[in-house]
């Protein structure tokens, strides 16, 4: 015990927690000034594993959180403040699970004083999902969830970003406490770590109306609501729809009591339900959803209620390009080069912009470029599009081409 607390000469209490679901080497990570992500070593070790089952599984990591005081020292200490969150085993734990979209199965939590004595032995004991020998096999064994067999494969999952959202959901717990993401986070991670998918999904279903259900038409303002909050284009937000609407059906089959067999149709979707789910508590984290969430929502409904069934594009298209299609339409055969030449501003800050092409460093023709957007090839066919000059962070031209395609267009 005091070669944990000779790493960790500050610490007066020090808790410990395995952390399973990293199958590769990663060194460690000083997730907050409290917790850090170590890799299994016979010194933590020593320590943890005398007091798991001998028949449990080692950790390939585990948390270490180190507190200068009696943090970790009674089972019934509780979050005070933003300090207390961020040396939280637990949050952390949510903190991966939501930021990497995946389970982390999480041990039990021991706590240890600086003298050698386990002070809080089961700090909290999560729920380890398991088989339930007992029951029939035909009634659930066939349902085994796909969610806890993924493991991490991305090599580069902890980073700068990551410690900047485990602070920010350490905030959002200890100073925003919005009830609602807090209960909507943990049901997304009890569905995560679930054995049985029909246990997934109901855990993900409460977790989607917890977070979007305004009590009227729970199952299209669930759909509407998670689209908005997700994704990022029309086409994205039809698919999101569509995956809830069916994601719905499945869970309607499990709650009436019907046959259930998990599918691998039936996997996949309930894996992009978890993506979706955790896109979406991350967007919101450290908002409150009836004041913050919840207005933006509605916003973002009516300013796209004109162009509900067709998406706006946005494009560039840089001044070389432009240069080509004038050379193009006009039948230009040679020049040497081109300069770009803007008018004075008039009175509602708008500017002409004119190219000239030149040979040597002759001026031999002017075009004013307003006369021939509508001729470009990207807003051919087109009867509604929009287009403004800017620069790039090389201080070249460029022209923003915003345009509504609709399905007849070409």
């Amino acid at each position: 015990m005091s070669s944990i607390f000779e790493l960790y000469p500050e610490a007066k209490t020090v808790a410990i927690a395995g952390l399973y679901g990293m199958p590769f080497k990663q060194d460690s990570f000083q997730l907050s000034e409290y917790i850090s992500i170590v890799p299994a070593n016979e010194c933590i070790e020593s320590v943890y594993l005398p007091r798991i089952s001998k028949y449990a599984f080692k950790p390939s990591h585990y948390f270490v959180a180190i507190a200068n005081d009696n943090r970790y020292w009674s089972t019934s200490r509780k979050l005070e403040n933003k300090r207390d969150a961020l040396s939280s085993i637990t949050l952390a734990h949510l903190t991966l699970c939501l930021y990497h979209k995946i389970p982390y199965s999480l041990g039990p939590i021991y706590g240890f004083n600086s003298e050698g004595a386990p002070v809080a032995l089961n700090l909290s004991t999560p729920r380890t999902a398991g088989i339930h020998s007992e029951l029939k096999e035909e009634i659930l064994s066939p349902a085994v969830s796909p969610i806890a067999s993924l493991s991490v494969l991305n090599r580069g999952i902890f980073n700068n970003s990551l410690k900047i959202f485990f602070e920010k959901l350490a905030i959002a717990y200890s100073e925003v406490t919005d009830k609602r993401w807090i209960f909507a986070a943990f049901k997304y991670l009890s569905g995560i770590t679930q054995y049985y998918a029909q246990d997934a999904v109901i855990d993900f279903s409460v977790s989607i109306e917890a977070l979007v259900n305004r009590g009227e038409q729970v199952s299209f303002s669930t759909r509407l609501y998670m689209s908005l909050l997700v994704g990022h284009n029309y086409a994205e937000r039809k698919k999101i729809v569509s995956d809830i609407r069916e994601f719905y059906k499945l869970r309607n089959t499990i709650v009436h009591g019907s046959t259930f067999n998990i599918s691998e149709q039936n996997k996949e979707l309930i894996i992009k339900i978890r993506s979706y789910l955790a896109d979406a508590l991350i967007a919101t984290c450290g908002k409150r959803i009836e004041k913050d969430v919840f207005p933006e929502l509605e916003y973002m409904c009516l300013i796209g209620a004109p162009s509900h069934s067709r998406e706006r594009i946005c494009n560039t298209i840089t001044i070389d390009e432009i240069v080509n299609e004038i050379k193009n339409i006009e039948k230009i055969q040679e020049f040497d080069s081109y300069e770009v030449c803007l008018s004075e501003m008039d009175e509602d800050g708008d500017q002409d912009v004119f190219i000239q092409l030149k040979k040597g460093q002759e001026v031999i023709e002017t075009f004013d470029v307003s006369m021939y957007i509508w001729q470009l090839s990207l807003v051919e066919g087109l009867s509604r599009y929009s287009y403004w000059l800017s620069q790039d962070e090389t201080g070249n031209y460029v022209y923003h081409i915003s345009y509504i395609k609709d399905d007849n267009d070409v």
